[in-house]
């Protein structure tokens, strides 16, 4: 199965847009002007001093007796944020000027492990325990599936990595689906899951 948009299945969400990511946008101005490798060093080191912070709030404990949608909704924008400062480093630390030093750098700050825990599965864990969030956790999953897409294509040192969770990921938009619909949206994200995880 064609694993890029099908442009006939307004379900599958869209890759990432780049454009609106403040790594790419830094990259794009000075492209012209070759930055240079302590340039992009540098904002690596904001983006993991950035994302430190963001973690510490993710992982901050919610009201007990229940989250309501505000505080939900709040938790979630912290988590996306994190996702996109995630995506930001490994953009960064792909650029040619340090890509020597990608994997070296992954393995010094854990980012792999890091953003599967704080953008990805806690933010699931949140939204399958709180009651009535169904359209929260179709968005997220579908924003974290963009994500994941786009640093698929754009950063390949790491894709096995990428289309395990994107596997993961397609199978959990699986589950959300009953499957008894004219479009069987169940059927069609349980092909995607198996053709990313046949990709291993």
């Amino acid at each position: 199965m064609d694993l890029k948009e099908n442009p006939e299945n307004t379900s599958l969400p869209k890759p990432c847009n780049k454009q609106q990511s403040p790594m790419y946008a830094m990259m794009y101005q000075l492209e012209a002007r070759q930055p240079s490798r302590q340039q992009i060093l540098s904002e690596i080191e904001r983006i993991q001093t950035a994302v430190s912070a963001m973690e510490v709030e993710c992982a901050r404990p919610l009201e007990v007796g229940g989250v309501g949608d505000a505080q939900l909704k709040a938790r979630l924008e912290i988590h996306e944020a994190a996702l996109h400062e995630y995506f930001d480093f490994f953009l960064a630390a792909n650029h040619p000027t340090v890509r020597d030093k990608l994997e070296e750098m992954e393995s010094e700050y854990k980012m792999l492990d890091r953003m599967w825990r704080y953008g990805l599965l806690l933010p699931l864990e949140l939204l399958r325990n709180s009651p009535g969030s169904r359209e929260h956790l179709l968005t997220y999953i579908h924003a974290a599936y963009g994500t994941l897409t786009s640093l698929y294509e754009e950063v390949p040192t790491f894709s096995q990595a990428w289309t395990r969770r994107l596997g993961d990921f397609a199978k959990y938009r699986m589950l959300l689906e009953s499957g008894d619909g004219q479009c069987d949206d169940r059927k069609i994200w349980a092909e995607i899951s198996a053709s990313w995880y046949g990709k291993e």
